[in-house]
C-alpha cells in the first residue's frame, strides 16, 4: 500500500507525459502476458507442474501489477476530471466531453469488438456465396459442435478462396488474442472461447453489421469532437486541454489491460486445474476432469503434498455441485452493508424515487449520457442474442462476453450494476446512452417494445 501511495503522489508531482505512461503500461503488459502464456504451455507439457509454482507466479504478478498499473490509470482519471471542469464552463454536455477520449484503437475491448464484427462480415459473405456453407454454419451452431467448428476453420484456412482464407486468418488472430476470454470469464471454472469456439461462431452469425463503423471511422469521430470543443475555448484553456488530452486518453487506451492480464492469469490457472483434473480422473478420485473445479486450492495442494489421499473428493464434489445449482436460483441483493452483512434489494432513496413515477417509466442510475429511442431486445445469453442496428440491449447483467453486442446497440439498459460495472464503462467508451440498476427490468420489458433510454436522468420509458 505504501508503494502504491508513493507512486500515485509521484505521478501527481512529476506530471508524466502520455508517452511515458504508455511505455510503462505496455512494458508491464507485455511482460506478464508473455510470462503467463509461457507458463500455460509448460502446464500442458509437464505432468509434474506444481500448484505451488502457480501460486508463486500469481502472487508475484499481483505484487508487481497493482503498483505499476493503477497509479498511472488513476492519474489519467484526475486529468480527465480537470479537462471536464475546464470544458464544462463553455456549456458542453458530458456526452460531448466524453467523445474526446472514446474510440481509442488501443483499447482491448474495442479491438475485440472490431475483430468480432470483421469475423461476422466475412462469415456472412461466405454464407451468401455458397448455400452449402450457409447450411453447415447453422448445423454447427444448432448442434453446438466445437470440434466441427475447428474443422470448419481448418478447412477455410487451407482453401484457395480469398474470402475463406481471410475469414480463417481473422478467426486465428482473434483466438490468439481473445480466445482466453468468454462469458463469466472471472470464474475460472467457466470454459473460454478457445474451449468453446462455437460461442464465437454463434455470436458472429447473429451480429448485424448494418451501419458498422470501423476503427478509422471511430478515430475520425473522436478527432472531429475534439476539434468542435477546442474551437470554442479561449487560447489559454485550449492550450491547457490540448497539452493534457493525450494523458486523459490513456485511461480509455489502457483501462482493459489490467483485467486482460487477470484473464490471461485465469486461463493459465484453468489449464493447470484441468490437467490436475485429468490426473485425478485417471486415478478414479473424481468422475470428470471438470469436477476439479469443485475442489479448493488447499485440497489440491494437500493432494500434491501427500497430506490428503483424495478419498473424499467425489463426496465433496457432489455436495458442492448441489450448492452451486441452488445458488443459481437465488436473487442477488442490490446492496450489502454493515459488519453484519445486511442485504437489501433496493436503497431507501430509490424507493422514494419510485413512488410518483408513471407506470410506463422505470427509474435507474444514469451511467452514460444521451437519450435514445429504439426497439428493446431483452437478452439472457450473449451468444444467441440477435441485435440489429438501432436496437436497445436490455440485460440483467453483462461482462466482456457481451461486449460485441454493444457495437450495433443504440443504447443499453441493465438491471444490475453501477457506474463502474462492465456495461456502464463500455457504453461510455462507445458513446451510447446507458441506464443501470433498474428494479425488475428484465421482467417488465419484453423484446419488441419501443422504449426510450435517458442516460442523463436515469429513466427508461416504455413508449409502445
Amino acid at each position: 500500500m505504501l508503494s502504491l501511495a508513493r507512486d500515485m503522489i509521484k505521478n501527481l508531482l512529476l506530471s508524466p507525459s502520455a508517452e511515458t505512461l504508455s511505455h510503462r503500461i505496455e512494458e508491464t503488459f507485455n511482460y506478464f502476458t508473455s510470462l503467463f502464456l509461457e507458463e500455460k504451455t509448460k502446464v500442458l507439457l509437464d505432468p509434474t507442474y506444481s500448484f505451488h509454482r502457480a501460486q508463486s507466479i500469481i502472487s508475484d504478478m499481483f505484487i508487481s501489477l497493482v503498483p505499476t498499473m493503477l497509479p498511472k490509470l488513476f492519474y489519467s482519471i484526475i486529468i480527465q476530471s480537470k479537462i471536464t471542469k475546464i470544458v464544462k464552463k463553455y456549456g458542453f454536455s458530458d456526452q460531448e466531453i466524453q467523445a474526446m477520449w472514446i474510440n481509442r484503437p488501443e483499447n482491448l475491448a474495442s479491438q475485440m469488438n472490431h475483430m468480432t464484427m470483421r469475423i461476422s462480415i466475412l462469415l456472412h459473405r461466405l454464407a451468401e456465396s455458397d448455400e452449402s456453407i450457409h447450411v453447415q454454419i447453422e448445423e454447427l451452431i444448432n448442434s453446438k459442435d466445437n470440434d466441427g467448428v475447428r474443422s470448419f476453420i481448418a478447412k477455410c484456412a487451407s482453401s484457395e478462396d480469398e474470402t475463406c482464407h481471410s475469414f480463417a486468418k481473422e478467426w486465428e488472430v482473434f483466438m490468439e488474442r481473445f480466445g482466453r476470454r468468454g462469458p463469466m470469464e472471472l470464474d475460472v471454472a467457466t470454459p473460454r472461447y478457445e474451449n468453446r469456439p462455437v460461442l464465437i461462431l454463434t455470436m458472429a452469425w447473429n451480429l448485424d453489421s448494418t451501419g458498422y463503423k470501423d476503427e478509422e471511422a471511430g478515430c475520425r469521430e473522436r478527432e472531429e469532437a475534439t476539434k468542435r470543443v477546442l474551437e470554442k475555448l479561449n487560447w489559454f484553456d485550449r492550450w491547457r486541454v490540448k497539452r493534457k488530452l493525450p494523458v486523459a486518453q490513456c485511461l480509455m487506451m489502457y483501462r482493459e489491460h489490467p483485467k486482460y492480464m487477470m484473464i490471461t492469469m485465469m486461463g493459465y490457472l484453468r489449464s493447470l486445474i484441468v490437467e490436475n483434473g485429468k490426473r485425478l480422473k485417471e486415478k478414479r478420485l473424481i468422475d470428470n476432469e471438470e469436477d476439479a473445479f469443485f475442489l479448493t486450492s488447499e485440497e489440491m495442494l494437500g493432494y500434491e503434498d501427500g497430506t490428503m489421499n483424495g478419498s473424499e473428493f467425489k463426496r465433496l464434489v457432489e455436495e458442492r455441485r448441489k450448492e452451486n445449482e441452488s445458488a443459481h436460483e437465488k436473487q442477488f441483493p442490490r446492496v450489502i452493508f454493515g459488519p453484519e452483512g445486511v442485504m437489501k434489494m433496493v436503497s431507501n432513496k430509490t424507493i422514494r424515487e419510485l413512488d410518483n413515477l408513471p407506470l410506463n417509466v422505470l427509474k435507474g442510475m444514469p451511467t452514460s449520457a444521451g437519450v435514445v429511442e429504439g426497439r428493446a431486445v431483452v437478452a439472457t445469453d450473449p451468444d444467441t442474442t440477435v441485435l440489429t442496428k438501432g436496437d436497445i440491449l436490455v440485460a440483467k447483467a453483462t461482462d466482456p462476453g457481451w461486449t460485441p453486442l454493444f457495437v450495433p446497440a443504440a443504447g443499453v439498459a441493465i438491471e444490475i450494476g453501477g457506474p463502474l460495472t462492465h456495461g456502464s464503462v463500455v457504453a461510455r467508451e462507445m458513446g451510447i446512452p446507458c441506464v443501470v440498476s433498474v428494479m425488475d427490468l428484465t421482467k417488465k420489458l419484453k423484446t419488441g417494445m419501443r422504449i426510450r433510454v435517458d442516460g442523463n436522468k436515469g429513466t427508461i420509458e416504455i413508449l409502445e
